[in-house]
């Protein structure tokens, strides 16, 4: 009987569990193979049984996102009529609200304005209180560029006059606001 040498070592003992390894390797990789190539025809039916391939997340993402898109524009379509009621009222409230010009612009600036962008004969038919929205809307347009432009020359000493305007805008403002978001809302 031929016997090969005793080989001891810590190299020997590498090489001999590699040729081990290497025979087990062998040995069990084609019934593995075979193992998952039944898995994957059987997964393979059930999704033909589905009748769809494998999505991917990003796919799905992509799908999900476009169902909510199409039922916000469908949610956004039905709502669109109470939604411009509810604006029409909150406008028309917004412009009952009584607030005085703080006298930043004077009338004959107010109504040189006018003339410069409506037609002559439209302007015989505006009301006062018409002018007195114009006006304060010319005052909020100055206030907003002397502010923007940290020119507050002539504010200086008007605190509380300018505060008190805000008063009487701001409070009745909030309460038109929280009762359109209410509406809105209560109509969802």
């Amino acid at each position: 009987v031929y016997h090969q040498p005793l080989k001891v070592g810590v190299k020997a003992l590498n090489d001999y569990i590699e040729d081990r390894m290497l025979d087990h390797i062998k040995k069990k990789l084609p019934e593995m193979r075979r193992s998952l190539e039944a898995e994957l025809r059987l997964c393979e039916k059930h999704l033909k049984t589905l009748g769809r391939q494998p999505l991917f997340p990003n796919a799905i993402a992509a799908r999900d996102s476009r169902c909510i898109q199409d039922f916000l524009a469908e949610t956004y379509a039905s709502f669109q009529p109470q939604y411009r009621r509810f604006t029409e009222l909150m406008t028309d409230e917004l412009f009952q609200i009584d607030v005085k010009p703080l006298g930043i612009v004077d009338d004959e600036e107010a109504n040189k304005l006018l003339t410069q962008h409506w037609n002559p004969s439209y302007l015989s038919h505006i009301k006062r209180n018409h002018q007195e929205h114009h006006i304060l809307a010319l005052e909020v347009k100055k206030i907003g560029e002397d502010s923007r432009n940290m020119i507050n020359v002539p504010y200086v000493g008007k605190r509380t006059e300018l505060e008190t305007w805000l008063k009487t805008f701001i409070e009745p403002l909030e309460k038109v606001v929280k009762k359109f978001i209410e509406d809105v809302f209560g109509a969802l």
